[in-house]
């Protein structure tokens, strides 16, 4: 008897002929996951295209007001849209939350000790956000490190002398303006001996970021800034002081600029004669702001 050729190739190792798949049966195989199908990737392509289109419409639902690509804000989506779902600007707590996270951030910087500059922590600044007024020195002195407030000796009693004049008292500008100065540490003793150290231009440009910071978050009318440091930076650095004393600059947001020189014993300059009569015609700029911005509190 003649075995059939069919039945020797039964066993598993024996290659059997390729059969050609009809569509239902093939369909059948593809389901079962014996073999994937073509069609599978462009069905999980095209659902998650939709998930990203469905994504897309509830963050526009959420966010009715968006930045178009060109750069240009555009109106909201719907005319009867409630004011209260829009973007809304920064809030006074908010900016109560970063004011006190930048003055931690100020004290807890080491930036110029790392770059190998001898100054000696923490910064030292006084006052609040909400003030309408700003003074901008040089740098504080080892007193004012030892105190925890800027112009605390010699140089602070000079200063509220002059804004004294002006009409304002010395507590209540400690505690509703806001103080600070062009670097936050103290510098520590020239070479000499005579007066404190000069801050660097690269110790400038350290502390600079939380200055503009403290100006962006303040957003005061008025900005004085007292000796040559931190007049140049608002003024040209050519000039001379009696170019600039007695002088005001309005900034382009708004803001006024009244420079003072340096108030500190070791500065010569508010001695001169000539000088005092500048530094009354911006004592009388700063009394004329100040009663323009507290008419209560003249």
């Amino acid at each position: 008897m003649v075995p059939d050729p069919g039945a020797l190739c039964q066993c598993p190792w024996a290659k059997q002929p390729e059969r050609t798949l009809l569509p239902p049966e093939r369909d059948r195989i593809y389901r079962q996951g014996r073999e994937k199908s073509p069609a599978d990737g462009r069905v999980r392509f095209r659902f998650k295209r939709a998930l990203q289109s469905l994504a897309r419409l509830w963050l526009r639902w959420q966010n009715p007001v968006r930045k178009p690509r060109n750069g240009r804000r555009c109106a909201a989506l719907s005319k009867n849209l409630d004011r209260d779902q829009r973007r809304k600007p920064v809030t006074m707590p908010d900016t109560k939350n970063v004011f006190a996270q930048l003055q931690f951030d100020m004290r807890a910087c080491r930036k110029c000790l790392e770059a190998d500059y001898w100054v000696q922590p923490p910064a030292v600044t006084q006052g609040t956000h909400t003030g309408r007024m700003m003074t901008i020195g040089q740098a504080p002195g080892i007193t004012e490190v030892e105190v925890g407030r800027p112009f605390n000796a010699g140089s602070g009693k000079r200063l509220f002398e002059w804004l004294g004049q002006a009409g304002i008292d010395e507590t209540w500008f400690r505690t509703t303006q806001y103080m600070t100065s062009v670097t936050k540490c103290y510098p520590g003793r020239q070479t000499s001996g005579s007066g404190d150290r000069v801050p660097t231009r690269s110790e400038q440009e350290l502390c600079r970021p939380f200055l503009d910071q403290e100006i962006a978050l303040v957003q005061p009318e008025v900005i004085i800034p007292i000796g040559r440091l931190a007049i140049t930076l608002f003024f040209d650095p050519k000039q001379k002081l009696d170019e600039i004393i007695g002088r005001q600059k309005q900034l382009p947001g708004g803001t006024w600029v009244i420079p003072l020189p340096h108030s500190s014993g070791a500065s010569r300059w508010h001695q001169s004669q000539e000088n005092r009569a500048l530094i009354q015609q911006a004592i009388d700029l700063i009394a004329h702001h100040f009663s323009r911005l507290y008419p209560q509190d003249k």
